[in-house]
């Protein structure tokens, strides 16, 4: 049954990928936060949070979610593309949340990370990985 559903449509394969990259992508700023609060700032920080989130990301969505094979070059550019502009919005919108706003790092980061995972199954599904 479950392989059933699992092999039927990326959307359910990208709901429950999606749940371990969310997963990941909420867990690894609070963690890289608490931990390096005292070293960097909490902007360095989302720098190296989105390091690895978007690695972990791309090769779970490649492999698991639209099972592509080859086409690396490509599809990296696409999903790195989608996630520059994602990285830029972050760094203009997290200092709004943090700072304007009055959140805390790890809420406002929170948020933003919400919107994000809508945007991400558009984007990678009609372009990053999208069947010629």
């Amino acid at each position: 049954m479950l392989k059933k559903i699992w092999g039927s449509d990326k959307r359910i394969r990208y709901i429950l990928i999606g749940g371990i990259n969310t997963s990941v992508g909420l867990s690894v700023y609070p963690i890289l936060y608490l931990i390096l609060d005292s070293v960097l700032t909490y902007f360095q920080i989302l720098i190296l949070s989105q390091a690895i989130c978007i690695g972990f990301a791309y090769l779970s969505t490649k492999k698991m979610v639209f099972k592509t094979k080859g086409n690396w070059g490509g599809e990296i550019s696409k999903f790195l593309t989608f996630h520059a502009i994602v990285l830029v919005t972050n760094i203009l919108t997290l200092p709004l949340l943090v700072d304007a706003v009055g959140l805390s790092p790890i809420i406002g980061q929170t948020l933003f990370s919400v919107i994000v995972m809508i945007l991400s199954y558009v984007w990678h599904s009609r372009i990053t990985f999208r069947k010629s």
